[in-house]
C-alpha cells in the first residue's frame, strides 16, 4: 500500500492544475473491501501518507475522509473515541485518502467542518485534528456525515 499511496502523491505533485485529489483505501489494497476493515485501512493509509509528506517535506495537507451512516436527525452520531466507531457506523462507502494543496483545505473556507475532539485509546493517533461534518440532503432526505481526520 505504501508504494501505492506514493506513486499517487507523485502523480499529484506532478499535476499542478489540480488543487486536491482522493483515492478510495479499497483502491489501495484489495485486503480493505470489507466494511470491517475500512477504519484499519483508513488509518493506515493516513499513516503511510502523513509519513511520505512530512519525509519529502511537501507544502501539501493529507487527511481520510470517512462516510458515515447518513440519519434523519441531526447530531445523533456521537462520537468520543475510534471505539465509538464499527462498521455499522459507516455508510456504503470506502473511506478515501485526500490530498490538497495547502492553503486549499475546505474546512480553512466553509463552516460546515467542526472540531471535535477524538482518542486513540493508547496508541498515538496518526491525525493532528479531528473535524466532523454534517447537512441536510434534501434530495436524499436525511442527514449526511463525514468524519475527517486531518494529519499534515
Amino acid at each position: 500500500m505504501h508504494q501505492r499511496i506514493e506513486k499517487w502523491i507523485d502523480t499529484f505533485m506532478a499535476n499542478r492544475a489540480s488543487e486536491r485529489d482522493d483515492v478510495h483505501i479499497d483502491q489501495l489494497d484489495d485486503k480493505y473491501h470489507s466494511a470491517e476493515t475500512w477504519l484499519d485501512g483508513a488509518l493506515a493509509a493516513l499513516a503511510s501518507a502523513a509519513a511520505i509528506v512530512n519525509e519529502r517535506e511537501l507544502s501539501v495537507t493529507v487527511a481520510v475522509e470517512l462516510f458515515m451512516r447518513e440519519g434523519d436527525k441531526p447530531g445523533t452520531l456521537q462520537l468520543h473515541s475510534l471505539e465509538d466507531l464499527s462498521s455499522s457506523s459507516f455508510s456504503w462507502t470506502p473511506p478515501s485518502l485526500t490530498i490538497y494543496r495547502r492553503g486549499s483545505e475546505p474546512w480553512r473556507h466553509e463552516n460546515r467542518y467542526v472540531p471535535i475532539q477524538l482518542s486513540r485509546g493508547s496508541q498515538a493517533p496518526p491525525w493532528k485534528r479531528a473535524l466532523f461534518q454534517e447537512w441536510f440532503d434534501e434530495a436524499e432526505g436525511n442527514y449526511d456525515r463525514r468524519l475527517w481526520l486531518v494529519a499534515a
